[in-house]
């Protein structure tokens, strides 16, 4: 049980969040959950992603047997454009199923697999319509001229036949020259860009100029400002701060940048991002809520606790799973598990300390230190579980010294976590 702590000095006061939630870390276990609802939850993926993700990704897929799993592993393996996975999806080709079939072309057509393009002519003459269509679509992305003259020739008879025979000219064109910025612009202003997440190590330079870019179309911004984000591309970080901090950026963009700063997980953009916690605009900041606990730094905890009951109580689940999101690392658990101790002869350090409407962090700080001194275990065990949080530097030795020295064995561990914790310390990019 997850516990927040508040209460004016010499009172405890609990307010129960109950069971801890969060998304699944393991990689197999976070793509079960999902494929059990891919429309909603497929950008999750991109937390596993490859060539980690593409051996658990094909263990499910031989695994499961419902035709939306299986589809949805096949789209997950495409959309990680390995060509190692092309023997998985042309398995698939001639399923019973049409959903099934769609997404083993579209996986095919996303990672360009030349050994599949017989079975992808095929495909053009489906029984499916929508199969029919997506076979044009993923013969187009082939960029080879011989795929090109096929997309040409069967491209009149679809109704958005001449966009199709547009990208592909443009995108052939591209490719033929090895001209990958040029690429990855047609590819951009495609309803397909996604397909370039896996080549986010070799263009996330060219995308971070692009969010801060106003001469660009928002839509443009907003999708290089996507990429960046689910790509994991934490070097463009400074660049989306910038977008971020503009006072001419569209509100939809400012939220895309929030919500890629919050999947870098780098604790030290948390600063740009505490302000937006009081963001009047909802979607501003739920997005503001999420990314802080996204970051994994410390100190977001006690400003979002701060939001328990902003806006009538209804940010109370997001600020859960901030939280929680908070506590992914193995000190952070320590931490909260260390929280939810009986309240009865519970010392009162921690609510002081946790009292954001009495103390500032490092007024709380100061009234922390002396209380590694105190007799109590218990309260010495509180007193380094407040340090991890906001403690600095300085306090590395006495927290040395608790862990060389302490009688109590659960004070030694705590105190060895949060020098840990401290030691780490934030990274600005």
């Amino acid at each position: 049980m997850l516990a927040i702590l508040s209460g004016p000095r010499g009172r405890l006061i609990r307010a129960e969040f109950g069971d801890p939630l969060g998304l699944p870390e393991e990689c197999k276990a976070l793509l079960r959950w999902v494929f059990e609802d891919y429309p909603r939850r497929r950008d999750e993926q991109w937390r596993c992603a490859p060539p980690q993700g593409s051996p658990p990704a094909a263990e499910l897929l031989n695994e499961v047997t419902d035709p939306a799993l299986v589809a949805a592993a096949l789209l997950a393996l495409g959309w990680y454009g390995l060509p190692e996975n092309g023997l998985e999806l042309i398995r698939f080709v001639e399923h019973p199923e049409a959903l099934v079939r769609r997404a083993a072309v579209r996986g095919l057509g996303q990672i360009g697999w030349v050994p599949a393009l017989p079975e992808m002519e095929k495909k053009l003459e489906d029984p499916d319509a929508q199969v029919r269509d997506e076979a044009l679509v993923s013969l187009a992305k082939y960029g080879r001229p011989e795929t090109l003259q096929r997309v040409t020739a069967v491209a009149p008879g679809d109704p958005d036949g001449a966009a199709i025979v547009e990208h592909a000219t443009r995108r052939t064109r591209a490719l033929s020259k090895d001209d990958i910025p040029a690429f990855v612009e047609v590819t951009l202003k495609s309803p397909h860009y996604e397909d370039l997440c896996v080549w986010m190590p070799f263009i996330w330079d060219q995308l971070a100029q692009i969010p801060p870019d106003r001469a660009r179309s928002l839509e443009v911004r907003l999708r290089a400002t996507r990429l960046l984000g689910l790509g994991r591309a934490r070097k463009s970080a400074r660049p989306l701060i910038d977008t971020l901090s503009h006072p001419k950026t569209p509100p939809p963009l400012r939220v895309a940048c929030v919500v890629a700063l919050g999947r870098f997980g780098l604790p030290g953009t948390v600063d740009f991002l505490l302000p937006l916690l009081e963001a009047e605009e909802p979607e501003l900041q739920l997005a503001a809520i999420a990314a802080v606990g996204g970051t994994g730094s410390p100190r977001g905890l006690l400003p979002l606790l701060g939001l328990w009951n902003a806006r009538q109580k209804t940010l109370r689940e997001p600020v859960r799973l901030a939280v929680r999101a908070l506590g992914r690392s193995p000190v952070a658990d320590a931490l909260l598990a260390g929280w939810s101790r009986p309240a009865e002869g519970e010392p009162e350090l921690t609510a002081a300390a946790l009292d954001q409407d009495r103390w500032t962090t490092k007024e709380a700080a100061v009234w922390v230190r002396p209380q590694l001194a105190r007799p109590e275990a218990a309260a010495r065990l509180d007193a380094v579980a407040v340090l991890a949080l906001i403690g600095h530097a300085s306090d590395l030795a006495a927290l040395e010294r608790l862990v060389a020295q302490d009688p109590d064995e659960d004070v030694r561990w705590m105190a060895a976590a949060a020098a840990r914790s401290i030691a780490g310390g934030d990274v600005t990019p």
